[in-house]
């Protein structure tokens, strides 16, 4: 754009693949080039980045306007209630009790595109009562393991054992029945199905248990599911509505109150909060930390790593299909993270 000439540049969640090193040297791109005359338009849902290099911030709320201000004049609890129209409540993250493992990853591999390997030896293991966090840029073997772990994807060699059975290329519905609940990380390829009603997509994996001789109980799926578009404040006309006619932040909603709901004891969340409010984070938060609590093992997939860090006990970072590094969250930090993330070389 720049090479074209361009004066005026719109950018839309341009940090999305970029590591936090990255980010920091776009934003300071950008305030050179606006120093030479160029004008950005930046559209985010980062605050932070908002207040780092905007001059000028609007707040939009479902399709309103709900305030302008002067980035020097206000701080990013303002710029949360605006999004929201509350205050948020502050998140209160206990320290971590594990158990014993819920899930083991034993020296898995997997074949890629073009004679590369995907995955390469990896082993991991998630225990009952933490959050596992997995952060690297997209595209380094998470969606791969993702899918070997639930069954989307068999794995060359190697093994998964989930509640201490060996599931290693079980069928998908054999391996949730033993266990998982996955939200997945497109929610349009994996996760939804458009022309089905948001009840019906609420019922996915929930049908085998209410329904009797094969008939679905329409009172209690039409119970369940409501419930969860008050508790989730997902927007839509009716339970009844096509799921093609939500936004992708509603349907990201329902998809997570959905897994929620299975509570199984392992639970993979890859971005669980994608293109949702800052208050639909806070509730997302809040089931993930009560699963956690309640003894089960939680797998979390984000590319957002301060929420990698906000949520996640131990964090391992992958590069290349390959594990880089694991550390402690209370000990992280995001140039930690970063370096390994692009493909440094310590330990940690």
């Amino acid at each position: 754009m720049l090479h074209q000439g361009a004066d005026i540049i719109i950018l839309d969640e341009p940090s999305a693949v970029l590591t936090p090193l990255e980010v920091k040297e776009l934003l300071a791109n950008m305030k050179s080039l606006a120093k030479l005359g160029k004008t950005f338009v930046l559209i985010t849902h980062k605050l932070q980045e908002v207040m780092d290099v905007a001059d000028r911030i609007t707040v939009l709320r479902d399709g309103q306007v709900t305030g302008t201000l002067e980035a020097k004049d206000t701080h990013v609890e303002e710029l949360s209630r605006l999004m929201v129209g509350r205050e948020l409540v502050r998140m209160d993250k206990q320290p971590s009790v594990p158990a014993e493992a819920v899930l083991q990853v034993e020296g898995v591999n997997l074949s890629g595109a073009k004679d590369r390997s995907a995955l390469k030896e990896i082993h991991m293991e998630v225990r009952k009562g933490e959050v596992v966090g997995i952060a690297g840029i997209s595209g380094n073997g998470q969606s791969e393991l993702i899918q070997v772990i639930a069954g989307l994807r068999k794995a060359d060699s190697g093994r998964v054992v989930l509640s201490g059975q060996d599931t290693t290329n079980w069928p998908v519905r054999r391996i949730r029945e033993h266990g998982l609940a996955h939200i997945p990380e497109d929610r349009y390829m994996w996760g939804a199905a458009k022309d089905a009603s948001v009840r019906e997509n609420g019922l996915m994996g929930h049908h085998h248990r209410l329904q009797s001789r094969g008939i679905i109980k329409a009172k209690a799926a039409k119970t369940m599911v409501e419930s969860w578009i008050k508790q989730f404040s997902i927007k839509t006309g009716s339970a009844e509505t096509k799921a093609q006619f939500l936004s992708g932040g509603n349907l990201q909603k329902l998809i997570a109150a959905r897994e929620f709901a299975q509570d199984t004891p392992f639970l993979i969340a890859a971005e669980p909060t994608r293109g949702v409010d800052i208050g639909a984070m806070e509730t997302i938060h809040a089931e993930l930390l009560r699963k956690r609590s309640e003894g089960a093992g939680i797998l979390l997939i984000s590319s957002e790593l301060s929420e990698i860090l906000q949520l996640s006990d131990r964090i391992i970072v992958m590069y290349e299909g390959e594990i880089a590094g694991e550390l402690r969250a209370e000990e992280a930090t995001e140039e930690q993270i970063s370096l390994l993330m692009a493909g440094g070389k310590e330990r940690i």
